[in-house]
C-alpha cells in the first residue's frame, strides 16, 4: 500500500490519474489509465491490445508512468 494511503486521509481514487499504472480488483494484470471521467466514475484504461472503461471503484493504484 503507498504511504501516502497510510498516512492520510487519501484514498485510491484520489492517486489515479492519466498515466497511472492501475489494477483491477481480484487480477494480477496491470493497466494504464488512459481518461477519466470528469465525476471520476470511470477509467479508461489499456486492456490488452484494447482500452476500455472501468469503474475507478474497481482500480487500485500501483505507480505512475514514467516520461523519459
Amino acid at each position: 500500500m503507498p504511504l501516502a494511503l497510510e498516512q492520510s486521509h487519501i484514498s485510491q481514487n484520489d492517486l489515479i490519474s492519466v498515466r497511472s499504472i492501475v489494477r483491477i480488483l481480484g487480477r494480477s494484470s496491470t493497466h494504464i489509465v488512459k481518461a477519466i471521467t470528469k465525476d471520476r466514475q470511470s477509467a479508461w484504461i489499456t486492456y490488452g491490445d484494447d482500452y476500455s472503461w472501468w469503474p475507478m471503484s474497481e482500480l487500485r493504484y500501483v505507480s505512475q508512468l514514467e516520461l523519459f
